[in-house]
């Protein structure tokens, strides 16, 4: 992530570039962490088991044990998590899922059961769980209400620049693993400190012991090698994480700045976001151009260079065109009379066969291609009075920014003026408001705002069978709708623009992923950069805030007769592919509910009203739903809809044998909801405890109903935060561990409450399929008989869809009376 090489590079000049800092620390250390660097570095170095679908329950634990480490050396950490994805970043992360997820699921399902379930093939094949963020956020909540020093925070859009500026504000280092934070910048921003470089050091009270002890007359020699080993291992680490069960601990941390950088380079910090564009950043990384759809980087460096000399070779042809510009002795045609120049100068100096290989248009887009990607580290300056923790939060909206210069406000309420629906514009100010405070307290997930900022949906994928249909499609799609249609009633969906309809069919015509992802920038009194803001605006007049404005007026008069579209981002095969969702119309979902009433946005009804909203759309207003725990409604919730929409999908497609195969039995949904009771069995312990025991088998069946369920928990969620209910209806991620659901699949050692359980099968008996019975000895016989209706492995459900002439078989009446 970031600028293309430029971790490599801090590495290999790291005297030249970064200072160290150690502890015992002389006064109150202030750290910003990035989340998601946090929850990825923090799970791989777990050992966790991922192929199970997650331990949510220890890595909870394991991110409060890290944050209190932290804590206790006197460091006060501030947590920012992305907001709602930047349609910048869409290429990236379509790529991201399909190398990291999609393509070694393929791979999964491809190889055998006992080489898949290696050691060395389980690393190499690593994925995170699908509700590891969940369950981080909820344990850093639960240890900031008990400490004052942890905060978390929730970004506008994309959490790097958010990073940055939050630590310029209070004085701060930012702790990730993202070069882009040697490349951002903000009048009083420390540093970027790589969670990767970061050693503790520790001397346990064992190792004082033994040094202590008396050797008599006799010389103890040790092996060089085998003490710094054990040293190593049992005094220090590397990583997020401190050594356990150690004393004296200190750590040292290494520190890269800005101003160090672009020291050592010997060019302006403020030219260092246009070196990230030129070299090559998650923006324009594989972005191509219309030259042939050439890579920009094939364009600039010639295949042999490294990635550290593409650094190197871009900041001395910097130096070379501000050098000639500074020199009085020069020629007028080289002084550069403002940035657009500079970059256009450094584009043709750069380009590997002169000036005269592009033609003028051709090099005018590269430039504006370039213009765009440096903009993306644009972070505003300050204009308060009140540095430091007391001038956070000037108002509820926003921790930085007042309401009128906030980009999640603005975004939100962009649809407000003449926004079409049953209530007023007052109302739908008051929506507004109550999600920007939900989303800020950590209620409402930034995927539930991907609608509305970019009119796009980005599901979680996880391990699945390649060969069958996405969770994301088949189980939360139906979900989701409710949330699109809430969420365009209360706020406003945008409507698709022309341009993206043309991107969109450009897209379905090309096969190949593009990878772009997300930077930032800084701001000086005389930064250069600063003219970039007017030159991009005249590149593209919609640029411009009254136009958009505008545009969004105009849109707002056309909402009225078309619907509203969301791009979904799901896996279609072995890849992820953009599926149009059209909307619809919140009174067509309410059809068929009692006494329902559109007076005004559902948003503002009462608590009770929503919470009846949700669960009709699940399709489980019962009573026994209803006098749940809250704890258990989740769960209940989530298997369900899963039991429902799996019978349904076998009865639409006439019970044929692939969708009987999906439908759930009684078994199963006990396995699951066995999760979640407070207290284990003897006899679940026994099943699931790790160590000499073993680990559960990785069967096929068990990981497609990991996937069905998580995805149905991830949609449930999500249209009950939706709803605002997200404290009526909390999350039970932390309690949840996939490995113990697949040895309950396994072993049947433990039942749900019996409350839980009758609330899950309530008016659905015949939504389950039969358990099916292996047979230990398979005659000629048994196996004709199992050719013509087998009753151990058909479902009762199959029996309905045989046709009559096959039905008056001796055999089948044979395994109709055996299925009563």
């Amino acid at each position: 992530m970031g600028v293309n090489g430029l971790t490599t590079y801090l590495r290999e000049n790291r005297p030249g570039v970064s200072r160290t800092i150690t502890s015992p620390l002389k006064g109150p250390l202030n750290i910003v962490v990035d989340g998601w660097s946090f929850i990825y570095e923090l799970y791989n170095s777990s050992g966790l088991r991922w192929v199970y679908g997650g331990e949510y329950e220890e890595f909870g634990k394991l991110v409060q044990d890290a944050a209190e480490a932290w804590l206790k050396i006197g460091v006060q950490l501030f947590f920012v998590f992305d907001g709602p994805y930047p349609s910048l970043k869409f290429s990236t992360l379509t790529g991201r899922v399909n190398e990291n997820v999609i393509q070694p699921s393929l791979l999964f399902f491809r190889t055998s059961a006992v080489s898949r379930s290696t050691p060395r093939f389980l690393h190499e094949s690593r994925m995170l769980p699908p509700l590891c963020y969940d369950a981080c956020v909820l344990a850093l909540q639960e240890l900031s209400r008990s400490n004052d020093a942890l905060q978390v925070h929730f970004a506008d859009e994309e959490g790097d620049p958010y990073a940055v500026e939050l630590a310029g504000r209070i004085g701060a280092y930012v702790l990730g693993n993202d070069s882009d934070f040697v490349v951002l910048n903000s009048e009083g921003y420390l540093g970027y400190i790589p969670m990767s470089e970061v050693v503790w050091s520790a001397t346990s009270s064992e190792q004082d012991d033994t040094r202590d002890e008396d050797t008599g007359d006799f010389q103890v020699v040790v092996n060089k090698k085998g003490k710094k080993k054990a040293r190593g291992d049992a005094k220090s680490s590397v990583g997020l994480v401190p050594p356990e069960e150690a004393t004296d601990l200190t750590v040292s941390l290494p520190v890269y700045s800005p101003a160090a950088l672009a020291n050592h380079l010997q060019i302006p910090a403020t030219l260092l976001p246009l070196l990230g564009a030129l070299v090559g950043n998650d923006y324009n990384r594989s972005s191509s151009t219309v030259v042939n759809k050439r890579d920009i980087r094939s364009l600039f460096f010639d295949r042999r260079l490294t990635a550290s000399g593409r650094i190197t070779h871009v900041a001395t042809t910097l130096q070379s065109i501000l050098s000639a510009a500074s020199s009085h002795k020069r020629k007028q045609k080289h002084q550069v009379n403002s940035v657009m120049d500079l970059i256009g100068r450094t584009v043709s100096a750069l380009l590997l066969r002169g000036p005269g290989a592009l033609s003028t248009g051709e090099q005018e887009e590269v430039v504006e291609k370039i213009v765009e990607t440096t903009l993306q580290y644009a972070i505003p300056r300050y204009e308060g009075t009140r540095p430091g923790k007391e001038g956070l939060w000037p108002s509820d909206v926003c921790a930085l920014h007042e309401p009128t210069a906030c980009p999640t406000w603005e975004m939100m309420s962009r649809s407000l003026p003449g926004l079409q629906m049953d209530g007023s514009e007052d109302e739908a100010v008051r929506v507004t408001a109550l999600y920007l405070n939900a989303y800020r307290e950590g209620d409402l997930s930034p995927r539930a705002l991907d609608p509305v900022s970019t009119g796009s949906s980005w599901p979680r994928i996880f391990l699945e069978n390649p060969d069958l249909e996405n969770t994301a499609r088949s189980i939360g799609r139906p979900i989701r709708e409710w949330c699109y249609a809430l969420l365009d009633q209360g706020v406003g969906l945008p409507m698709r623009s022309g341009s993206d309809q043309e991107h969109d069919d450009e897209r379905e015509n090309d096969d190949e992923d593009e990878l772009i992802d997300v930077v930032e920038e800084y701001s000086d009194e005389e930064d250069p950069l600063s003219p970039l803001q007017d030159a991009l605006r005249k590149l593209d007049p919609s640029a411009d805030g009254s136009a958009a404005r505008l545009s969004a007026s105009s849109q707002k008069k056309e909402s009225r007769s078309q619907p509203k579209v969301v791009t979904e981002y799901v896996r279609r095969g072995t890849r992820l592919a953009a599926e149009d969702v059209t909307v619809p119309s919140l009174s067509s979902l309410l059809g068929g509910m009692p006494d329902a009433k559109a007076t005004g946005p559902v948003q503002l009804l009462p608590e009770e009203m929503r919470f009846t909203l949700l669960l009709h759309a699940l399709l489980s207003d019962t009573p026994l739903v209803r006098d749940l725990e809250r704890d258990f409604l989740v769960p209940v919730l989530s298997v369900r809809w899963v039991i429902r929409r799996m019978h349904a999908r076998a009865v639409e497609n006439g019970n044929g044998r692939d969708r009987l195969k999906e439908m759930w039995t009684k078994r199963e949904a006990e396995a699951f909801l066995a999760n979640f009771r407070s207290s284990p069995s003897s006899s679940d312990q026994n099943a699931t405890k790790s160590g000499d025991a073993g680990d559960p088998a990785i069967e096929d069946r068990s990981i497609q109903l990991t996937a069905q369920i998580s995805a149905a928990m991830e949609a449930v969620m999500l249209l009950s935060q939706t709803l605002l209910l997200g404290r009526r209806v909390p999350s039970p991620v932390r309690r949840f561990s996939g490995r113990k659901f697949h040895a309950l699949l396994q072993t049947h050692g433990r039942m749900p409450t019996a409350d839980v359980w009758e609330a899950c099968v309530d008016g659905l008996d015949e939504c389950f399929t039969d358990e099916k019975v292996k047979k230990p000895n398979r005659s000629r016989k048994s196996k004709d008989t199992g050719r013509s209706g087998d009753a151990g492995s058909v479902p009762r459900q199959a029996a309905a869809a045989v046709s009559p002439s096959a039905r008056s078989s001796f055999f089948n009446l044979l395994a109709d009376i055996g299925a009563e």
